[in-house]
């Protein structure tokens, strides 16, 4: 169910398709579009970020069988809302991998213009193909063209606090370039939080947005590791401010958080003396905010809770009429309006 305001998106940051060289052997040649699509619908996943190995061949393609999907009257069986977020692995010149995504309303044409921008050496088996640029240089060019960075398997091989070249083993990069890169990025992809690259670097990490993602190669790997982002509705800027505050707006659990047992749903308010309409406001379960200019009924909406919920007690206690101005505004505002001009 979607409510007003912010809601919990399921999103999986780091995908593949047959269009990496190294996807899956056995459904490279075979995979349909529509197929790829229905995997992360059975996996129950709101948002996709596709992200090949320095090509975005597949983009366009995705983005068109969902439309068609989305347009097919009955739907498929399998299908639900998906939202697809454009994108591309990077490797950048230093060997670290850096992940740009883009807003749903993007094409290839953009990822296209990006490897331009990184100076990407077109080696034909684009899992080891390399920009010329460094990983700090890349994070610009992406924000540069309203992109999000994610740097992805941070803790692993081609990772920014890894720079081993044997899988397993750990051998920290210089606290020079961690730093330097880190200062341009959005988000960190992190499988394993337990990592020894996590925990000597924990004190620069703490704070960051980290998530996760499936690095799929294979459709039975779809939607295997995602992260609950809160968002009004999936897009490029409400993605941005979720990384922006960690805290509050990414949540690594493997359902979706419980709305709370007891809350207010909606208030509807009839007969005010300064509105001739009646007054229907739809309240999240989460979080909610009222904002605006003095006069616009901030304190309107505030004391009719109030006095909904039988809580005109808690005004009491400040004393009487004369020795507050809230008790005097809270009976002024509960009174009876009367002929126009009169209080209430």
């Amino acid at each position: 169910m979607r409510y007003p305001g912010s809601n919990w998106w399921s999103f999986d940051f780091h995908n593949h398709t047959p269009a990496s060289n190294d996807y899956d052997a056995n459904e490279r040649a075979q995979l349909t579009a529509r197929d790829w699509l229905l995997a992360y619908m059975r996996a129950g996943v709101d948002c996709v970020a596709v992200t090949d190995h320095n090509c975005p061949d597949w983009v366009d393609r995705l983005k068109q069988e969902l439309a068609a999907m989305a347009s097919e009257q009955p739907h498929h069986a399998g299908y639900r809302d998906l939202h697809l977020f454009p994108g591309v692995e990077l490797t950048s010149a230093d060997g670290i991998h850096v992940l740009a995504i883009f807003g749903p309303e993007e094409s290839a044409s953009k990822i296209h213009g990006l490897l331009a921008l990184v100076q990407y050496n077109g080696d034909t088996n684009n899992a080891h193909g390399m920009c010329r640029e460094g990983a700090a240089a890349i994070c610009d060019q992406i924000h540069s063209l309203g992109g999000v960075v994610i740097l992805v398997h941070a803790e692993e091989i081609n990772g920014l606090l890894n720079a081993t070249a044997t899988p397993g083993q750990f051998t920290p990069r210089s606290d020079r370039v961690v730093a330097e890169v880190l200062k341009s990025t959005d988000g960190i992809e992190v499988h394993d939080r337990s990592a020894p690259a996590i925990q000597h670097f924990a004190s620069k990490l703490a704070g960051r947005a980290i998530v996760d993602g499936s690095d799929a190669h294979r459709t039975s790997s779809a939607g295997r590791r995602t992260v609950w982002v809160k968002m009004a509705q999936p897009s490029i800027e409400g993605l941005r401010l979720a990384l922006l505050d960690p805290a509050s707006s990414l949540l690594k659990a493997a359902s979706k958080p419980a709305e709370p047992l007891h809350r207010i749903t909606s208030l509807h308010i009839e007969q005010l003396q300064l509105r001739r309409q009646v007054l229907n406001i739809s309240f999240s379960p989460w979080f909610n905010a009222v904002i605006g200019g003095r006069g616009s009924g901030k304190s309107t909406l505030l004391e009719a809770l109030r006095l909904s919920m039988a809580r005109e007690s808690e005004v009491q206690e400040l004393g009487t009429s004369h020795e507050s101005d809230v008790v005097r505004a809270f009976e002024r505002f509960r009174t009876t309006g009367g002929p126009r001009g009169n209080a209430g």
